[in-house]
């Protein structure tokens, strides 16, 4: 294959990979037919019989199309028996593939609601739900009742899975269009990274000239293996720079939607740079993360359900379509948004049994083509410069020029903090610190800090990533441990004699929280805590939803924040000296490296968009921490990015609350 793509040679190890494939078309129909015929009639069927089950067969070709795959076998074995034959490619019943764009009428999708979707699923969680399972039949998930059986089971590709969305059901628009598209069957229709072209504007002998504070524009034409001009958009380009001192920012990119994208990069910094310019994720990638959300795979978490030394373990999850039990019980109440876990088949357990979670193993891609299995497993990655687009175009920033003054980030709205499709916001020096291109934000020092968070309870509220923010609160604020936790469990530090307390506690289920069992967590949801917090007295919130929902279909996250926005904008209205920011989600490439289409930040850009439009009523209210413009220029590619990113985000929120003095005298936009 000419050029870099997105396959990779299968590696050894205690795992093989194993492809097969055979293609049937309407020409060998004919033959494969009467083979058909001639194995039937030698069994000793009757003509009759024979008659009906050649024409049965023949129909069902025709109505699902002459010219289709007729069979993929993909498998991941340790044990070589174990093979998991799918459906046709093309088939009508193959959830991998659904109408659209030259495959079907228009009309043949189904938009619903996630409500929808939920009420589908409501006779599974009533108590008239009955379970009729034989717990001793090793074939059936019946059977699966500790832990250690589900990862097993869960570890083939022949799990039989729950879908959340079916046939040609679909949510959100971007689904409809990404789905539009056949699975990946050749792995050379993918973006040749070798071949894939950039061409910037005034360009001479490889070197383009700007000033301080221009914005150089170029464009990036996708060619696949083939040589050929991808003709269709939906792929997630990177642009950021580097230049001779380490000096780092990103670009933004707009997708022409014809296979080629307009990048913007600007001048920063006098002396050469190098502009980097990355496939990050291929539609094909993305294509098959949306499809594993309908399907309905996911990490799990597994609930632990106990009583009097009675134990069982069943699977949960954020939506009802929980695999391998018809019934299941609804925690919805109980965490302030959509859980559930299985139902114990012991009749000495019940709901309220639950007692302890622990996520369950990452599953092996499902229901894919070989070359879809193939980008999966080859796509994750430390580096991204491995999906660069080579070029030989060098940036020469000229001294001349100077960037804008800048006003104080406590005089001006948080409304420039939202404006995440036309950076970069800011950019890395050498020396690791972030420079704001937006406001001026004031000095760091344990004084200023203090001043500022005086007689001020700050909230923070997330996962592990909102521990760290936490973890650079706490000792800004001089504050001593009150009530010891640590993730997951809430901490609580208080300065007594500033007057301030900082308390993290963890957002709702679904939570991934390491190997070991962990205890039921009490908290409830992120909005029931902030319609906790008083309408009196100096209260900061910050929010951070990201990798523990991500799993999830963005329909169901999509919810939470509304719940969120919705609670932070009551906070507001009954507290005038309460202040908000959400900090945003952050490029993630590696970790989950096994199976990366059931997590990380795939759907990071789409998310991106869906906050912005989300808290576009609250965007003069609410600073957002922009993680994503932080990230992609230090090419970070693990789920806690360096200590630096967490630092200068409280440093920019403290900005915005307090002026240079430290006192808190924002001016009401």
């Amino acid at each position: 294959m000419p050029g870099q793509s997105y396959t990779s040679s299968t590696s050894e190890g205690s795992r093989r990979i194993i492809f097969s494939s055979k293609m049937l078309t309407s020409d060998d129909f004919v033959v494969k037919s009467r083979s058909m015929f001639q194995d039937i009639r030698g069994s000793g069927c009757s003509k009759k019989i024979i008659f009906i089950v050649v024409l049965t067969v023949i129909f069902a070709f025709v109505g699902i199309g002459i010219r289709r795959t007729w069979s993929v076998n993909i498998f991941i074995q340790s044990d070589v028996d174990n093979i998991n034959v799918l459906p046709a490619a093309g088939s009508a019943d193959v959830l991998n593939v659904l109408p659209g764009p030259g495959h079907a009428d228009e009309q043949t999708w189904r938009k619903k609601t996630v409500f929808e979707i939920f009420d589908s699923f409501r006779p599974r969680t009533l108590d008239t739900c009955v379970d009729n399972c034989d717990a001793n039949d090793t074939s059936s998930p019946c059977s699966l009742v500790s832990y250690e059986d589900w990862n097993k089971a869960l570890s083939s590709t022949t799990f039989q899975y729950s879908p959340f969305l079916t046939g040609n059901q679909y949510i959100f628009e971007f689904e409809k269009e990404h789905l539009s598209y056949p699975p990946l069957s050749d792995s050379k229709e993918l973006p040749d990274l070798t071949l894939s072209t950039v061409v910037i504007e005034d360009v001479q002998d490889g070197v383009v000239s700007c000033n301080v504070n221009d914005t150089i524009s170029g464009r990036v034409d996708l060619i696949d293996g083939y040589g050929k001009q991808r003709t269709s958009g939906g792929d997630e380009v990177r642009v950021w720079v580097v230049n001779e001192f380490n000096f780092r920012a990103s670009g933004y990119v707009i997708d022409l939607r014809n296979g080629s994208y307009q990048i913007f990069v600007r001048c920063l910094w006098p002396g050469a740079a190098k502009i980097h310019i990355a496939v990050a994720y291929p539609r094909e990638f993305i294509r098959a993360t949306i499809h594993h959300s309908h399907v309905g795979m996911a990490r799990f978490l597994m609930g632990r359900f106990e009583n009097n030394g009675t134990e069982e373990h069943t699977i949960c999850w954020s939506a009802p379509n929980i695999p391998g039990r018809l019934c299941v019980c609804n925690y919805t109440t109980f965490n302030q948004q959509s859980f559930y876990c299985g139902r114990p088949l012991d009749k000495r357990l019940t709901c309220d049994d639950w007692k302890a979670t622990k996520p369950t193993t990452l599953p092996p891609p499902h229901n894919v083509t070989t070359d879809e299995m193939k980008l999966i497993l080859s796509m994750p990655t430390k580096d991204i410069k491995k999906y660069t687009i080579r070029h030989n175009v060098t940036l020469l920033v000229n001294k001349s020029g100077q960037l804008p003054q800048l006003s104080p980030c406590s005089s001006i709205s948080p409304e420039v903090t939202w404006d995440i499709d036309n950076r970069p916001q800011g950019y890395w020096s050498p020396d690791n610190k972030w420079a704001s291109l937006v406001c001026k934000r004031q000095g760091w020092n344990l004084y200023w800090t203090a001043s500022c968070l005086q007689n001020t309870t700050i909230h923070v509220i997330g996962d592990s990533n909102g521990v760290r923010l936490y973890s650079h609160l706490r000792s800004a604020s001089q504050c001593v441990t009150t009530q010891p936790g640590g993730w997951p469990d809430q901490e609580v530090c208080t300065n007594f004699k500033k007057g301030i307390t900082v308390v993290f506690t963890p957002h709702e289920y679904p939570l991934y929280l390491g190997l070991p069992w962990k205890h039921k967590l009490l908290y409830g949801g992120v909005a029931k805590q902030i319609d906790a917090m008083p309408s009196k007295g100096r209260v900061v919130v910050i929010v951070h939803y990201f990798l523990h929902v991500m799993v999830s279909h963005l329909a169901v996250t999509r919810v939470r924040l509304i719940a969120l926005r919705d609670a932070i904008d009551r906070l507001l209205k009954r507290n005038p000296d309460a202040m908000a920011a959400f900090r945003g989600p952050h490029v993630s490439s590696f970790e989950w490296d096994y199976n990366h289409t059931i997590g990380g930040d795939v759907l990071g850009m789409i998310y991106l968009s869906m906050l912005k439009e989300i808290f576009s009523t609250l965007k003069d209210k609410v600073v957002f921490l922009d993680g994503w413009d932080m990230t992609s220029s230090i090419e970070n590619s693990a789920f806690h990015p360096t200590t630096n990113v967490p630092h200068e985000m409280i440093r920019t929120l403290l900005s915005f609350r307090c002026t240079e003095n430290g006192n808190v005298q924002r001016v009401k936009i």
